[in-house]
C-alpha cells in the first residue's frame, strides 16, 4: 500500500543551520533538514507541541543570505540524529522570502 503524497511543494533534503522561536520567546537552534516552498523538516534540541506558533529563521549558504517564515508545527517526526525533528507549515511568506527559498533550491 502506498502513502498518497500531500505536499504542495517538492521537499529538498538540505543541511543548513535554523533557529526557531517559540511564541514565549525561546530560541532554540538547530538544523534544516529538507526544505520546500510551504515547509521545512527542522531538528531541534526539545521536542515542541503540534500547533505551536514558531518563527524559523535560516541561514542559507552563499550569497542567499537568510530569511524568516511564521509558521506552525504540523508534526513531530520524533527522535533523529542530534534532537527531534519537527515540520513547520509557512505561513504567508514574503516576495523576498519566496525568492531566497526559489533561487536555493533551484541550486
Amino acid at each position: 500500500m502506498t502513502t498518497a503524497e500531500r505536499r504542495r511543494s517538492p521537499r529538498f533534503d538540505t543541511r543548513v543551520p535554523g533557529r526557531v522561536v517559540l511564541a514565549g520567546g525561546e530560541v532554540l537552534h538547530g538544523e534544516v533538514v529538507d526544505l520546500c516552498r510551504d515547509a521545512a523538516l527542522v531538528t531541534v534540541p526539545r521536542n515542541l507541541d503540534l500547533e505551536s506558533l514558531v518563527l524559523l529563521s535560516v541561514s542559507l549558504p552563499g550569497f542567499l543570505g537568510s530569511f524568516e517564515a511564521a509558521g506552525r508545527v504540523v508534526r513531530v517526526a520524533g527522535p533523529v540524529e542530534g534532537g527531534v525533528g519537527v515540520v513547520v507549515l509557512f505561513g504567508d511568506l514574503s516576495p523576498n522570502t519566496v525568492t531566497a527559498i526559489d533561487l536555493y533550491l533551484a541550486r
